[in-house]
């Protein structure tokens, strides 16, 4: 049994290891400096393509919303694909 658990261990560490270098990991990290920035580039992005600075606001509010209902115990992980994958 002891074989089996170090083979896990080792495995999961090889998976997280891999999956944080990649850039678009859907493990991380909060950062709020880099979100910050992503925000901003983002609301750039939108103004650049034409939407209203009320249309931006109101995506930006959305996304907080939806950054509150994640599950602090599992960050990144919004409690809706957590309660799916424990409940089945």
């Amino acid at each position: 049994m002891k074989r089996h658990n170090d083979a896990a261990r080792d495995l999961w560490a090889q998976i997280f290891e891999r999956v944080a270098a990649d850039l678009n990991a859907t493990l991380h990290e909060p950062d709020e400096g880099s979100e910050a920035a992503q925000r901003e580039l983002t609301a750039k992005a939108l103004k650049e393509a034409g939407w209203s600075e009320t249309e931006i606001a109101r995506r930006n509010e959305v996304e907080r919303f939806h950054g509150k209902l994640e599950s602090v115990n599992s960050p990144g992980i919004g409690l809706g694909l957590g309660d799916a994958l424990i409940n089945g």
